[in-house]
């Protein structure tokens, strides 16, 4: 799906984005590896596929059982992308399959306020 995903963004006529390089922080901290990046304009996108939607009950995390690490790893990898100024998006296949050029403009918009000439 991440092909998928690049493919769409490139046929909308969005510039050619890097695939699977870490996002820097301003310390050259790697926080994240984006499935596409515009390092330039500061703009990362993913594709999430279910297993970063699903989610347990409280009491199962207090207990040390939680499985959906990855929805809170998602959720403060935002945050830190956030706060270095980085505009970060994930799509599912929902907004791949049946929502391409919504998505494609999406990210032009991203884009658009990084500076790009898109």
């Amino acid at each position: 799906m991440e092909t998928r995903l690049r493919l769409l963004l490139v046929e909308a006529g969005l510039p050619e984005p890097l695939v699977n390089e870490w996002v820097r922080d301003d310390h050259g901290v790697p926080p994240h590896c984006s499935d596409l990046s515009w390092p330039q304009w500061k703009v990362a996108v993913d594709y999430d596929g279910r297993l970063h939607r699903e989610r347990d009950e409280e009491d199962v995390v207090w207990t040390g059982e939680a499985s959906d690490w990855r929805h809170r790893q998602d959720e403060s990898r935002r945050d830190v992308l956030g706060d270095q100024g980085w505009a970060y998006r994930a799509f599912s296949s929902f907004d791949i399959l049946r929502r391409g050029a919504m998505t494609a403009e999406r990210v032009r918009m991203l884009l658009r306020r990084g500076g790009a000439p898109v």
